[in-house]
């Protein structure tokens, strides 16, 4: 630790306690999530178990309020509802109201109150993949993984040119920005994803010829959403 440059006081040896945290530093987050925390609880909200970012709050309607990093949704039926937590948490933060929701993480949230119907879409973060990888000119597939090929470790690098090739593949970032997709918005993808995870470790040029066919095939499925509704027999 070392004085900041500019407030030098008492010599170079000396350094100086923190009563408050600063941004940047590596307890920073923990003490901003003890510090939400503190400040919704102290509001009759509920931090969930078995996800410490999302908080509940029933007072004649559920408020379920997800949070990432200091980005906060809220998630409830009365509009009346929403405007009240948000004049409380204004007293103890300096907040920016961004509307209703249609964006959140990449995650395009299309919502259609009329059917009760909820659309989510990630087309624009595939495009930034494709984009990202060099991919933006190959054609689409109708299948995730190619049926007639069985991925297994044997296609593993095995000269030192093949090595030497596959340094360059960027076959662990592309996995991972992959499985976001499956995860948030393209379950449909999720088993072809589990698969590439599964050769991480040591991938082969076959392997990231997979990664390109899924990468085919989400290029071809650009459109689709994955809708929430109610069951039409209730």
């Amino acid at each position: 630790m070392r004085q900041p440059e500019g407030f030098e006081q008492n010599g170079s040896g000396w350094v100086w306690h923190l009563l408050k945290s600063l941004y940047g530093l590596k307890q920073s987050p923990h003490v901003w999530h003890q510090k939400l925390n503190s400040v919704l609880e102290s509001m009759g909200f509920s931090r969930i178990l078995c996800e410490h970012s999302i908080w509940i709050y029933h007072r004649g309607v559920c408020v379920i309020i997800p949070v990432f990093i200091d980005d906060v949704t809220f998630a409830v039926k009365s509009k009346s509802e929403i405007q009240k937590v948000k004049d409380e948490l204004s007293t103890h933060f300096k907040l920016h109201d961004l509307g209703p929701a249609s964006w959140l993480l990449g995650v395009k949230i299309e919502c259609d109150c009329r059917n009760h119907t909820l659309h989510l879409s990630q087309c624009q973060y595939i495009l930034d993949l494709l984009q990202w990888f060099d991919l933006t000119d190959i054609n689409p597939v109708g299948t995730p993984l190619d049926p007639s090929i069985q991925l297994s470790t044997s296609m593993a690098p095995q000269t030192p040119e093949e090595i030497a090739e596959m340094q360059g593949v960027p076959y662990i970032n592309a996995v991972g920005a992959l499985n976001y997709l499956a995860i948030a918005t393209c379950p449909d993808i999720s088993y072809t994803v589990g698969v590439l995870a599964c050769f991480t470790n040591n991938p082969g040029m076959q392997h990231w010829k997979a990664v390109k066919h899924l990468f085919r095939y989400l290029k071809g499925t650009l459109d689709y959403k994955l809708t929430y509704s109610p069951s039409p027999s209730t």
